[in-house]
C-alpha cells in the first residue's frame, strides 16, 4: 500500500474513534444531543464497515496480483 493509502486509513480510524466516543458521551441524551449521539453511533458503524470492505478488497487484490516466477 502506498503512503497516501495508509494516511487515509489512519484518518478513517481517527474519525471512527472520535465518532465512537461521541456516541458514548451522548448515548442517554434526548433532543438535539440524542441526535448527535445517534449520528456518532451510525457514523462509527459506517467507518467500521468501510474499513472492513477496504481490507477485504486489499486482500483480494493482493491474491490476484501476478506472481513472478524465479528464473532457473
Amino acid at each position: 500500500m502506498a503512503r497516501s493509502t495508509w494516511t487515509k486509513v489512519g484518518a478513517l480510524v481517527a474519525l471512527a474513534v472520535v465518532l465512537f466516543i461521541l456516541s458514548g458521551v451522548f448515548s442517554d441524551s434526548h433532543g438535539f444531543w440524542g441526535v448527535v449521539g445517534g449520528i456518532g453511533w451510525f457514523g462509527w458503524m459506517l467507518c467500521v464497515l468501510i474499513l472492513l470492505i477496504w481490507g477485504i478488497v486489499a486482500l483480494v487484490r493482493r491474491r490476484r496480483a501476478p506472481r513472478h516466477e524465479p528464473v532457473v
